[in-house]
């Protein structure tokens, strides 16, 4: 049996690839590998943006990340002031007007800006409680309403509810 081994090495051991044999056998490899990564990239593509623009995740879920996201990136105002009237009259592209609700009794409003959620433009207001603690509060007249709740995304708070045809969400770290 050993005898039959030692032969057989033999034989594959005298067989050699000529230089165009090599190239080819490269060739065919380098194409063979493309296609399998290119698959891979747009795979790993179309799952990012079905994780990112997932249609099945529920409406209050895509709210409340949109909202806690603009929170966390802590936009500058573009007006300070702590009068809702002042921001009505600058935020003056919205169409509904922005209003002070009974459940912001104890924030104090320091300013606001345009920002969007939803793709609906809205009013980012900057609010401070007694104990310096900021929060931001998102008026937005939405095509539908979310029930009240409160939600926790990204190790924010955020307390959801509305009045009339305006959504509130409040957020807080």
């Amino acid at each position: 049996m050993s005898n039959f081994k030692d032969e057989l090495r033999k034989e594959f051991l005298s067989k050699e690839l000529d230089n165009n044999q090599i190239n080819m056998l490269q060739q065919i490899s380098r194409k063979k590998t493309r296609m399998p990564m290119t698959f891979g990239a747009i795979a790993v593509g179309l799952i990012v943006l079905l994780y990112m623009f997932n249609p099945l995740k529920p409406l209050n879920i895509k709210v409340a990340s949109e909202v806690a996201y603009n929170h966390l990136k802590n936009s500058s105002v573009q007006i300070e002031t702590t009068s809702f009237i002042k921001v009505g009259a600058f935020l003056d592209k919205l169409d509904f007007s922005v209003s002070d609700s009974n459940k912001l009794s104890e924030y104090r409003l320091v300013g606001a800006r345009y920002c969007s959620v939803q793709g609906k433009i809205a009013a980012q207001l900057k609010l401070m409680n007694s104990d310096g603690q900021r929060f931001t509060l998102y008026q937005y007249k939405p095509k539908h309403l979310l029930t009240d709740q409160t939600v926790e995304v990204d190790q924010t708070f955020l307390q959801i509810w509305s009045e009339g045809d305006i959504q509130f969400v409040l957020a807080r770290k």
